[in-house]
């Protein structure tokens, strides 16, 4: 994509808040996804984009695949306007063959790529012990786990960031600490998607190094949810499964791009945005399948000797590569994406991904620790390893079970 100057960096020179009219003042997967990371994105057929319901990125963390309901493109995402904006346009491709598509979404893997208000965050403590120290989070999401809740202002956000990037940038951070910043960080994304009226406190606030890394986030999560009209009253017939080991997942990217020519970086942007990194194991309503969701139609373009099994994260990987080379990759990554998922919002969040993965070295394992956040009309649920159900089952059934 061409570059431009972010919009949330434009409002800020030598730390002070530049008052420019175009700022919006106004009110999560993976990504959903979104999907985000949330993960999780929801299959879609022909040329009609698909939209993501959870956060894995992700949504996605932000990002999602599967039950949300299949919707024309729009830069609204049919919610509050006050909440969202337009993505960055990409010019649709004149000549992109769009008889079949992959599906989108995030999830949650940030993921899950659709947000809702985030539930109600009461003064939580955001105190560092140390570099490797609690964080201090307490309040949860509603239902029954114990995932972080959101901020609620922007000082809130910016104390958690700030506290969380610090933790994820120490090389003696142990494991479990950093899984906890990572899943802090994801849901604080999440909450400054929805709320575009904190982004000049946040930008004048924050050290210099960490503004275009959380302008990038902020990106990304709002052209997620442009995807977004709807928000379900069930959760998806999921099952939510350990992803492969990061490492073989990095190896997995790379032979991939070694294969197709495709920068890796998009490869785990996708990954992110679709399933979690391997989160979600379901088939969506259109019927997509696997860690990248493919539909059995376009796996049947990629699949070639060693690459057979639609639901084995390298095979999918490997496919996912040769199918952005089919559809205009590398040399026209734009149209390309575009062609996994016909809907402007899909290219800018997964190209944004992409670039915070390239840029900062660190990213990718904060990103692999985001989990599955799905963006429900009673606000996000978070669907952690072992949530399995068959049949779609009711929100509020779920969150009794808390």
């Amino acid at each position: 994509m061409t570059p431009h100057p972010h919009p949330l960096l434009q409002h800020v020179r030598r730390g002070a808040v530049v008052a420019v009219a175009a700022i919006v003042l106004a009110a999560g997967c993976g990504d959903s996804s979104d999907t985000a990371s949330d993960g999780g994105g929801t299959s879609t057929v022909a040329d009609t984009p698909a939209t993501s319901s959870s956060d894995i990125s992700n949504d996605t963390r932000d990002g999602a695949t599967g039950s949300a309901e299949t919707t024309s493109p729009t830069t609204a995402g049919g919610v509050a306007t006050s909440d969202t904006a337009s993505p960055t346009e990409v010019a649709p491709p004149t000549d992109v063959d769009t008889t079949d598509t992959t599906t989108a979404g995030v999830a949650t893997t940030e993921g899950s790529t659709t947000e809702a208000t985030p539930p109600t965050d009461t003064s939580p403590d955001t105190t560092v012990a140390g570099s490797g120290g609690d964080l201090g989070i307490t309040d949860t999401l509603a239902g029954p786990t114990d995932y972080p809740a959101a901020p609620q202002t922007a000082a809130e956000f910016t104390a958690r960031i700030v506290a969380t990037e610090s933790v994820l940038a120490d090389p003696t951070t142990d494991r479990a600490t950093a899984t906890q910043a990572a899943r802090v960080q994801q849901s604080a994304y999440r909450a400054l998607g929805q709320n575009r009226e904190w982004d000049a406190e946040v930008q004048a606030a924050l050290p210099e190094e960490l503004r275009v890394l959380v302008a990038d986030h902020a990106t990304a999560r709002r052209a997620f949810l442009s995807m977004r009209t709807t928000f379900s009253d069930t959760l998806p017939a999921w099952e939510i499964i350990e992803p492969a080991p990061l490492d073989d997942l990095r190896r997995f990217y790379e032979e991939a791009e070694a294969d197709s020519g495709i920068e890796w970086e998009y490869l785990a942007a996708i990954n992110l945005v679709e399933s979690g990194m391997g989160r979600i194991n379901g088939v969506s309503t259109a019927n997509a399948q696997g860690p990248m969701q493919f539909l059995p139609t376009t796996w049947a373009e990629v699949v070639d000797g060693d690459i057979t099994d639609i639901r084995d994260p390298r095979d999918a990987i490997m496919g996912a590569g040769r199918y952005l080379v089919r559809r205009g990759g590398p040399d026209d990554m734009d149209r390309a994406i575009f062609g996994y998922n016909n809907h402007n919002g899909y290219v800018e969040g997964v190209s944004t991904y992409a670039k915070i993965i390239r840029e900062n070295p660190g990213a990718l394992a904060a990103l692999y620790e985001w989990e599955i956040i799905f963006a429900s009309d009673r606000g996000d649920v978070h669907l952690p390893v072992g949530y399995f159900e068959t049949e779609p089952l009711p929100v509020t059934d779920y969150l009794a079970r808390g």
